[in-house]
């Protein structure tokens, strides 16, 4: 998955794309690691990458994604077995990349890919391109 993430990052680069990070994704990144290693995340991420503030645009817009659908929304995690702490997060993901007008989030989590549905595309990370056999190597 690194190796997909690392050609996906420089793809983009290439293609002058812009990647946006939800604060909530930093901060699922952060989570697991040593607060000592912060910085150096932190560092890496402010300068490759645009950071999306979950702001008060981003909280509307989340508020109106899940108006009148609590129910709806407790049954399907229920039935799917999503934690309500996941879901949030995931909507949140939704709600960033809508309030900072992306043109598509790329995630391998299939929930936000679903939530995202008739709101903004999203895909799973592109596969890794074929490696062609180097049938004639130079001495």
């Amino acid at each position: 998955m690194i190796e997909r993430a690392l050609h996906f990052f420089k793809k983009a680069d290439e293609d002058g794309h812009h990647i946006l990070i939800p604060t909530v994704v930093i901060a699922e990144i952060l989570a697991p690691e040593p607060n000592e290693t912060y910085p150096v995340y932190m560092k890496v991420i402010s300068e490759n990458f645009m950071i999306g503030e979950f702001n008060t645009l981003c909280a509307v817009i989340y508020a109106n994604l899940l108006h009148d659908k609590f129910n709806n929304l407790k049954q399907f995690a229920h039935d799917n077995g999503i934690r309500r702490e996941k879901m949030k997060a995931d909507f949140m993901v939704v709600a960033t990349a809508l309030a900072y007008n992306a043109n598509v989030i790329y995630s391998n989590d299939k929930e936000v890919i679903s939530y995202s549905k008739g709101l903004i595309p999203a895909n799973n990370l592109p596969k890794l391109p074929e490696q062609q056999l180097d049938l004639f190597p130079e001495k």
